[in-house]
């Protein structure tokens, strides 16, 4: 068999491969909370995949770790869905996406997911050699590309998110009644308002414990 028969036929199984996993795996439940499709459309796996569809299952992404992750979705993420927005008026969103957009916007997010070590399965193969970047992506490899759990999860089932618990402390098990930074608030209680537990200056109402500097305004007597 010719080597480029060999990567056509190659390509097709993979494609083959990512339709079915699409057709038999339970989607995550952020779809639905975010809106990555529209209730009670019918779902075409071999559609083609297009620039605004793409950006959506991004935008839902982002929406979800935002709502349920400790530092949400992160800057880079953030920033790039602002910048969609911001060029809404310019971008071609029914262009086509080809499998290496596909790629790239899976491989951020879960970057970011990692990043707060929380486990995503493997994306695409093991092997680059496969693939076909230029290739146009169809709805299926999208589903199959963003099948995955947003969720911070609790191991140590210390009623706080293993992915926080990394974030600030670099370890799961550990005794959240210290008070790390000596703010006089238990690194539990920081969890619970969303303050920084190695930061003083990051606490419960520091807001308005600050000291205020006042300009006094005194009248001129003539």
């Amino acid at each position: 068999m010719k080597m480029k028969h060999f990567r056509e036929l190659t390509a097709a199984l993979l494609v083959a491969g990512l339709l079915l996993q699409s057709a038999t795996a339970v989607a995550p439940e952020w779809w639905s909370a975010q809106g990555v499709f529209k209730a009670g459309a019918a779902a075409d796996d071999y559609a083609a995949l297009n620039q605004g569809q793409l950006k959506n299952f991004v935008r839902a992404a982002v929406e979800e770790m935002n709502a349920k992750l400790p530092g949400g979705a992160g800057e880079a993420l953030n920033n790039l869905v602002v910048g969609w927005r911001a060029n809404a008026g310019t971008a071609d969103d029914y262009a086509a996406a080809n499998v290496g957009q596909l790629k790239a916007m899976g491989k951020l997010v879960r970057a970011r997911l990692e990043e707060l070590n929380l486990s995503v399965p493997p994306l695409g193969t093991a092997t680059t050699d496969d693939d076909d970047n230029y290739a146009l992506a169809n709805l299926g490899q999208a589903k199959t590309v963003f099948n995955f759990a947003i969720e911070g999860g609790d191991a140590d089932g210390d009623g706080v998110m293993d992915a926080w618990e990394m974030e600030h402390f670099g370890t799961l098990g550990r005794d959240l009644s210290l008070d790390t930074d000596g703010d006089g608030v238990s690194d539990h209680d920081e969890w619970l308002a969303g303050t920084d537990p190695n930061d003083w200056r990051s606490r419960p109402g520091a807001s308005e414990q600050g000291t205020v500097m006042l300009a006094v305004y005194t009248p001129v007597v003539r």
